[in-house]
C-alpha cells in the first residue's frame, strides 16, 4: 500500500495478490486494512484468484463458487469502486489467466479504481504478457499536472 500526493491530491495505490485457496478471513482482514489506511482516491490492482461473473471464465470452475466472490463483490460495492475494463470497455470478453495444463481461460486478474478517477481514465488495455501466464492489464490516468511557478 502506497499513499501519495499529487498537485494536492492523494492517491493509495494497493497491489494485491491472492493466493489460490486463501481463506475468507485472511482476505477480509486485507480489505478491512486497506480501507483503514486508504486516504483519497484508491487505485487497487492485482490477482485477486477469483472469478466474479460467469462470463468470467471459458469453463464451470470451483473459482466461480469461491467465497472470495462474494467478498470482493461486497467491497468493490461498499467502497465504491469501478472496474476500469467493465467502464473503459462495457460488455467486452477478455481473459487475463490461461492455464495450460486445465487448458482454462479465466478473468481473475483486476484493476479497480474510485469514481471519481473515471473521468481521468485513458488507454485502458489487456495485453499478452509472454513470460506469464497472466496477461498485463495497462491503462493511464490523467492526473493534470501542472507545473508551480
Amino acid at each position: 500500500l502506497l499513499t501519495i500526493s499529487i498537485n494536492e491530491m492523494i492517491y493509495t495505490l494497493v497491489n494485491i495478490y491472492w493466493i489460490p485457496g486463501l481463506g475468507v478471513r485472511v482476505a477480509k482482514q486485507h480489505l478491512e486494512d486497506i480501507v483503514q489506511y486508504t486516504k483519497g482516491n484508491l487505485i487497487i490492482a492485482g490477482d485477486f484468484n477469483c472469478i466474479i461473473k460467469e462470463t468470467d471464465t471459458n469453463t464451470k470452475t470451483t473459482r466461480k463458487r469461491s467465497p472470495l466472490t462474494k467478498l470482493l463483490s461486497e467491497f468493490v460495492e461498499t467502497f465504491n469502486i469501478v472496474d476500469i475494463n467493465e467502464y473503459a470497455i462495457p460488455d467486452s470478453l477478455f481473459f487475463t489467466h490461461f492455464s495450460h495444463r486445465h487448458n482454462t481461460y479465466s478473468r481473475i486478474d483486476r484493476v479497480y479504481i474510485t469514481k471519481d478517477l473515471t473521468s481521468k481514465l485513458n488507454k485502458v488495455k489487456t495485453i499478452s504478457c509472454p513470460f506469464s501466464d497472466h496477461n498485463t492489464i495497462t491503462f493511464e490516468i490523467d492526473l493534470c499536472f501542472k507545473r508551480r511557478i
